[in-house]
């Protein structure tokens, strides 16, 4: 996504406070979106930002103090998770702050269905996250605007705000898009004609992300080009276990990658 215009929501929880280059590096993806905040919101997203230097949540139930804001859930339905996911404090703030485009879409939008997105190869202080498309209802054929992440603890039912990316305009390339940007039965059919193999007996395509290599694939100094997407949950990419007993990944380019091929952060490809 080097070079990329998209609009990320600078308010923010660590997904893993030693990779403090990620929550930098993501900063790349919407240079200029503090050009777009009054004063009161550059101060949230500066208080917040101090906030994700400290450290991160044991597992256990409630909030560790300075740490993310976990939000319990009823269930994992659909709607539940909307609930919770309204109730996180960085969802309120940006809701009632009308003066920015991502509160104006939050507002004028309705949330779509969340997506639960895998962390591919688990990484220590990482989760797996659900991914809520926003909506926008008022033109004709209602089409995603912004993408919400929250991670979420499975083993204690509870979620917490991650990175919102949005409102998308015409020149950004996640505009028009939708989430996931394939569909499974496409990512299957990549499988069978890239290289001839069919899933797993009882195998299914599943929404992944990676502990990406964020040094090497995004920025003005990458040394690695990287088109693949799965670096961030919002773009979230297909595993799919292959009958001859290997992943395969289906990236947003819709080409298919072996899982060596994939950029991975030192030591997380392991």
């Amino acid at each position: 996504m080097n070079g990329s215009t998209s609009r990320r929501h600078g308010y923010r929880r660590s997904i893993q406070t030693r990779q403090r280059i990620w929550r930098r590096l993501r900063y790349i993806r919407t240079a200029g979106i503090g050009l777009l905040l009054a004063g009161m919101v550059v101060a949230f997203a500066l208080v917040l930002a101090a906030q994700s230097n400290a450290p991160a949540a044991g597992p256990r139930p409630g909030i560790a103090q300075g740490g993310p804001q976990w939000v319990t859930l009823t269930s994992t339905s659909p709607a539940a998770i909307q609930t919770a996911a309204r109730q996180t404090q960085d969802f309120q703030d940006v809701l009632n702050s009308p003066q920015t485009l991502l509160g104006q879409a939050l507002h004028h939008g309705t949330l779509g269905t969340p997506v639960l997105v895998h962390l591919y190869r688990p990484a220590p202080g990482m989760t797996d996250v659900w991914v809520i498309p926003v909506l926008e209802t008022t033109a004709p054929g209602a089409h995603i605007v912004a993408l919400l992440d929250f991670a979420y603890d499975a083993r204690y039912h509870r979620i917490h705000a991650l990175t919102f990316a949005g409102p998308f305009v015409p020149t950004d390339p996640e505009y028009g898009q939708p989430f996931p940007r394939i569909a499974p039965a496409q990512a299957s059919a990549l499988l069978v004609r890239t290289h001839g193999l069919k899933l797993a007996m009882g195998g299914q395509p599943e929404l992944v992300y990676f502990s990406a290599n964020l040094d090497a694939i995004v920025g003005p100094h990458a040394t690695v080009k990287w088109t693949g997407g799965g670096q961030f949950p919002d773009l979230a990419i297909w595993r799919l276990p292959a009958a001859d007993g290997h992943d395969y990944l289906a990236g947003i380019d819709s080409r298919v990658y072996t899982a060596t091929q994939l950029p991975f952060a030192p030591a997380a490809g392991a």
